[in-house]
């Protein structure tokens, strides 16, 4: 793994996204939709670590827990599949309002 080429590719998915992100809510829904199909790509193509962890980490992490949860499912882990789609998405609203109410 090249540290450099990470860092670089972090700091271009940060870019992308900024751009993208413009777009108000849908842009937010074209990042995460965008960076779902890409780190797809990237996973079944053997996962480079630039554009995996470094461009995709930075553009969505959603791609991120997306691919995971697929991951979960092709090793038959169907609970453990379940649990981190359902219980990311649960949590992660519930984390996103208490946010905002603290805020």
């Amino acid at each position: 793994m090249s540290v450099l080429g990470v860092a670089l590719g972090g700091a271009l998915g940060a870019v992308a996204r900024a751009v993208v992100s413009r777009l108000g809510l849908w842009g937010t829904v074209a990042v995460n939709l965008s960076g779902c199909f890409a780190a797809g790509v990237v996973a079944g193509a053997g996962g480079h670590t630039a554009i995996g962890a470094g461009f995709l980490g930075a553009y969505t992490t959603f791609a991120t827990w997306s691919v995971q949860t697929v991951a979960l499912l092709e090793e038959g882990r169907w609970r453990a599949a379940a649990l981190n789609a359902v219980g990311s998405l649960g949590a992660g609203t519930a984390l996103a309002a208490a946010g905002v109410a603290l805020a």
